[in-house]
């Protein structure tokens, strides 16, 4: 007798999405079944159980899960989830027989503890699919790469010292992909590799609320167009001799990288650089936003030998510590994408920044440049910076620094709420409350506080919140009071 689940699967496999093809094939109703052949009513969404203790006789049910995801794969069609049971999938996976549909992704979801050790493909080189999400997995010394639209990797956790997260990284053999979402993940203790990877056909992805913790190589390479990076955090990149960044892009493989938006990320506690933005003028780089960020205790500067590279209500505390400062703005030619011009730096804290130890020398922890001289770097916007010294330096000002800019701010405690426990909230009588300017383009602070709270922006990431000035409305005119009132 034909079951349910196993009358799913062969209507699944045939290409067919019918209730009546499921009753036909349990019933043997011939007519019925010619009714799924016209087409007819759409089958509801199926759930595939798959367990590392499975059988190959198995249906898919949760009674009776199959021992392989290919098994799985094979069935799934728009609208079903894959649950696969605890246990450890040696099982190389690929997901390429058909896509889901918007509002009907295909799921691949883990029940409980699940750990892949070999590596899983979303799509093939020729052949992308899309509506794609894989939910809840951990992948160890094993990679995923993503090739299509609108897939989603979500809470899953990344344990190296191999492997990683690839978006059609390939810079010529994988096909475009855009609308990817990569979210809530953890990537965790990472050799000398790529840990997350976007390539040169990619647009619109979205990297938010993900962790990146010890690792030896570069966190994130971010080519392509488009992208957001939101509300991660970045700890403990630490150079061990390969060079280790946080960001690194290059043109090597002629890959573009535009118009990233960097917002509201935590970078702390590393020896590798922030970022290595460097072209000699043969790819499409430039035109990140950097807003709303935190990086703390990061040595590695910030290189850019790219144009329009925008940073606002940034705070950078004791970071840059080899070479002048977190922000370096390089020349590589002459062409449009080959040095930092046009760079745009407002309402950004710097504390304790640049070559020296205890970066408190006067000349260095701010932005600068390297290869030709300022000069030269045409375009430049500077402005409400606050710039000072450590706090073992009783956050002295910095002589270099006085007059740079028309309204920026050198020297004393910006008073944070606790920097020792890295709350660099401002306190009410902090100088840069109230006292940056109103930046286009965005109205919030990095915990969603709403722009301006008081009668100008603050400086920095966050916006102190109060209550609003309140200003008394104008008097009534022609007022007269009558008689008995």
């Amino acid at each position: 007798m034909i079951t349910e689940t196993s009358a799913r699967v062969i209507v699944a496999q045939k290409g067919y999405r019918s209730k009546v093809g499921i009753r036909a094939l349990m019933c043997g109703a011939a007519a019925a079944f010619w009714l799924l052949l016209a087409g007819s009513l759409p089958l509801e969404a199926a759930v595939y159980y798959v367990s590392s203790g499975g059988t190959e006789a198995g249906d898919g049910s949760a009674a009776a899960p199959w021992n392989s995801v290919a098994k799985a794969i094979a069935a799934a069609g728009p609208g079903d989830t894959v649950i696969l049971l605890p246990g450890t999938y040696a099982e190389p996976v690929s997901i390429d027989k058909r896509s889901g549909e918007a509002g009907a992704p295909i799921v691949f979801r883990a029940q409980g503890s699940v750990t892949a050790t070999a590596n899983w493909n979303i799509g093939t080189y020729s052949t992308p699919r899309h509506y794609i999400i894989v939910d809840g997995l951990r992948f160890t010394n094993a990679g995923l790469t993503s090739r299509g639209d609108y897939n989603i990797i979500q809470n899953c956790v990344f344990e190296g010292p191999s492997g990683g997260l690839g978006i059609s990284w390939h810079p010529s053999a994988d096909p475009p992909s855009a609308n990817a979402v990569v979210r809530g993940n953890r990537f965790q203790n990472f050799g000398e590799v790529v840990v997350l990877n976007t390539g040169a056909k990619t647009s619109h992805v979205l990297i938010e609320n993900n962790v990146w913790e010890n690792l030896e190589g570069d966190a994130v390479r971010l080519f392509g167009r488009n992208h957001i990076f939101r509300g991660n955090v970045v700890r403990g990149v630490t150079e061990t001799g390969w060079h280790a960044d946080i960001f690194q892009v290059y043109d090597n493989n002629l890959e573009p990288s535009l118009n990233m938006l960097i917002e509201g990320n935590r970078f702390l506690d590393s020896t590798g650089s922030l970022c290595m933005v460097l072209n000699r003028g043969a790819s499409e780089i430039g035109g990140w936003e950097w807003r709303n960020n935190i990086i703390a205790n990061v040595q590695g500067v910030c290189q850019i030998a790219a144009p329009y590279f925008r940073f606002y209500n940034n705070i950078f505390i004791n970071s840059g510590k080899n070479t002048a400062g977190p922000i370096l703005l390089r020349y590589y030619g002459d062409s449009e994408y080959a040095f930092g011009h046009d760079a745009t730096v407002v309402n950004n804290i710097f504390v304790g920044c640049g070559s020296l130890a205890d970066g408190d020398s006067d000349a260095v922890g701010w932005y600068h440049f390297a290869d030709q001289p300022e000069s030269v770097f045409y375009g430049l916007v500077a402005d409400y910076n606050y710039v000072t010294k450590s706090a073992s330096a009783g956050y002295g000002a910095k002589s270099r620094f006085e007059g740079k800019e028309p309204h920026g701010i050198n020297g004393g405690d910006p008073k944070f709420q606790n920097p020792a426990t890295y709350d660099f909230r401002l306190q009410a009588d902090s100088p840069g409350v109230d006292t940056g300017t109103r930046i286009s383009g965005f109205s919030v602070a990095i915990d969603g506080t709403t722009r301006p709270q008081g009668t100008a922006w603050d400086r920095g990431a966050y916006e102190r919140a109060g209550a609003k000035q309140v200003t008394a409305p104008d008097p009534p005119k022609n007022f007269r009071l009558r008689a008995g009132q």
